[in-house]
């Protein structure tokens, strides 16, 4: 039996908006609509939730808590709708320059933690020797694959050193193969989850054919 419910209907006509795109293989109205509102949706929910969050719980209740050099970040963030007057738009350029500055600093420090630092660490920790046969094999291409890996990358900006070890670095070409395409199957498999999540949405919840 067909819901009645209107939010899965909201959600069913949506969802057929959406997937609308592969009739023609190109965007509709129904797929415009369907976009524009979803993300509008999604933005003004994020910015309203930010901004209760930090205007509020960040700002606000911490001024008047005493903490008054919060009046500063407070500052610098309505700057940031400056952009909106044209003539007053060039103050937004220093809060935005800050945001995007830290953000980068933090993004480069937790890159290098993560993808090398931590890396190197679990590499250099990995169990050789006193385990199992399994454990030890795999930790064993983990290394040659890492190292090889790292090599092609090297080697390549060294034309004199490319040529005498050509088999690492096309080993590490084939590691780094291995690596993109289970990241690609990946990627399919998880917009194949997706897709059937909806179909089944769509069959059991909206048409109620289960």
């Amino acid at each position: 039996m067909v819901s009645n419910d209107i939010g899965i209907w909201t959600g069913a006509l949506f969802t057929i908006f959406i997937y609308s795109y592969f009739i023609r293989n190109k965007q509709n109205i129904a797929f415009r609509f369907a976009q524009s509102t979803v993300v509008g949706c999604a933005l003004g929910y994020i910015i309203t939730l930010v901004m209760i969050k930090n205007v509020d719980t960040l700002a606000f209740t911490r001024i008047a808590g005493g903490n008054v050099i919060y009046i500063i970040p407070v500052l610098l963030g309505l700057l940031v709708y400056a952009k909106f007057i044209p003539q007053y738009s060039y103050l937004a350029r220093t809060p935005i320059s800050i945001i995007v500055s830290v953000g980068l600093a933090l993004g480069a420090r937790g890159a290098l933690e993560t993808q090398i630092v931590r890396q190197v660490i679990s590499t250099a920790s990995m169990p050789l020797f006193g385990v199992d046969l399994i454990t030890s094999l795999s930790s064993i291409i983990f290394i040659v694959g890492l190292v090889s890996a790292s090599c092609y990358f090297y080697f390549t900006l060294n034309p004199n050193l490319s040529s005498k070890l050509k088999p690492v670095s096309t080993l590490g070409r084939s590691f780094l193969m291995i690596y993109f395409g289970t990241k690609f199957g990946a990627t399919i498999m998880s917009r194949l989850t997706l897709f059937l999540g909806r179909v089944t949405f769509l069959v059991f919840d909206w048409l109620g054919l289960g």
